[in-house]
């Protein structure tokens, strides 16, 4: 151990090479639950998504090791997937998704986020469960420095064990809360389907954002092009893709409001790139892109441009009626549940987003993960006498 420090009577460990790593899991495996944190970076200050520091309480000790240092973690990420140990998280898709891309796949995590969510908490942050709970106010001022950056102060070590020292106190509160309340198992059910998660592996060739997927198939083309180049460029430069050079500016392009040759006058592109040599590759590429999007012959308007009077007739007939099956079925199903187990349950086990996609989708109430959510949402309708079938 290269450094030892005490926040809160709890002591810091530092770990920072692989004998302190190995060390330290002889203590952990010792334990039936601990409490776990990530920091990373995810295109903030370097390219793509990247393991930063890892925090490990125990009751008594947090471990905070440094994976940066090049040691092997495959020791640790067995603890991780060893289902005798309880990994107590908040918040935690983020850091699950990261260490599946590791091929380190948790299990018998408790996510306190989710347990407030259940047990109708407004809310389920870290930082108003401690605030509720033990009166401690937690500083989040170190939450978005530079985690990739060594050495680590003495501040951002202590800041990182802040979340995981009261996590494992906060699960035997909740539990308890959950089993007064008689949804015990439905945090059981809610872990089980953390064990199953699988996420989806992005598609390296489609880059579009939400709101880019509503244009035209011209511009959308002609976009992921631009897009998939500045990724390219990203990773070889080490850097976040907005740092290369900002997603407006290649709107701009794209919808000819601005000319690439004029490369050099635009804000915010990276200084090595701000020359007339990659000026004259961007123009290239810009020009490559609308030849092959219009060899494809594709539209430059957008679908609800290409809808006629009688689509648009249909539309607004199907978002009527929508409203009318979203009133009449799911918001007495919504409002019983909430009237039993409260409004911020309610939104978690049936929000106005699921109501929204099972309508407009093909999502349904059967594809919910957790059962309860299904069995609960089943009776409720039945109670209602609410014929949900179809959209089961």
């Amino acid at each position: 151990m290269q450094l030892s420090l005490v926040h809160r009577n709890i002591r810091i460990e530092y770990v920072a090479d692989e004998q302190s790593l190995l060390d330290a899991i002889k203590e952990i495996n010792q334990c039936k639950e601990i409490g776990f944190d990530l920091e990373f970076d995810r295109d903030r200050f370097q390219y793509g998504f990247n393991l930063c520091l890892i925090q490990v309480a125990l009751p008594k000790k947090c471990f905070v090791i440094d994976p940066l240092k090049g040691f092997d973690l495959k020791p640790l990420f067995a603890v991780f997937e060893n289902p005798d140990i309880c990994k107590v998280a908040s918040a935690c898709d983020q850091d699950l998704r990261l260490l599946h891309t590791l091929n380190c796949k948790p299990k018998n995590v408790f996510d306190t986020d989710i347990a407030a969510k259940l047990l109708d908490y407004e809310f389920s942050s870290i930082l108003k469960l401690v605030a509720a709970k033990f009166d401690v106010e937690m500083n989040k001022q170190l939450q978005t420095s530079n985690w990739g950056l060594r050495p680590l102060s003495i501040a951002q070590i202590t800041y990182s064990v802040e979340d995981v020292i009261f996590l494992i106190r906060l699960k035997h509160i909740l539990e308890q809360e959950a089993k007064d309340r008689g949804v015990h198992e439905w945090l059981e059910d809610e872990w089980y389907c953390l064990d199953q998660i699988a996420y989806e592996v992005a598609d390296e060739n489609n880059l579009l954002g939400k709101d880019e997927k509503k244009l035209s198939p011209y511009h959308q083309f002609v976009i992921n092009e631009l897009l998939k180049y500045r990724e390219k460029i990203a990773q070889k430069f080490k850097r976040p893709p907005n740092h290369i050079f900002p997603k407006a500016l290649i709107l701009s392009i794209a919808f000819e409001e601005i000319d690439p040759r004029n490369w050099t006058s635009q804000v915010g592109i990276y200084p090595s790139l701000k020359n007339e040599s990659f000026a004259e590759s961007i123009t290239q590429l810009y020009h490559g892109a609308v030849a092959k999007a219009n060899e494809q012959k594709l539209n430059r308007k957008t679908d609800y441009q290409m809808m006629t009077d009688e689509d648009r007739k249909r539309a607004s007939i199907a978002k009527f009626e929508n409203e009318r099956i979203k009133q009449e079925v799911f918001q007495p199903i919504q409002q019983l549940i909430a009237d039993r187990y409260g409004k911020f349950t309610s939104r978690y086990i049936l929000s106005n987003a699921k109501v929204t996609d099972i309508l407009q989708t093909d999502a349904r109430i059967g594809d919910f993960k957790a059962n309860y959510k299904k069995q609960l949402i089943l009776r409720c309708a039945d109670e209602l006498g609410i014929d949900v079938n179809p959209f089961f």
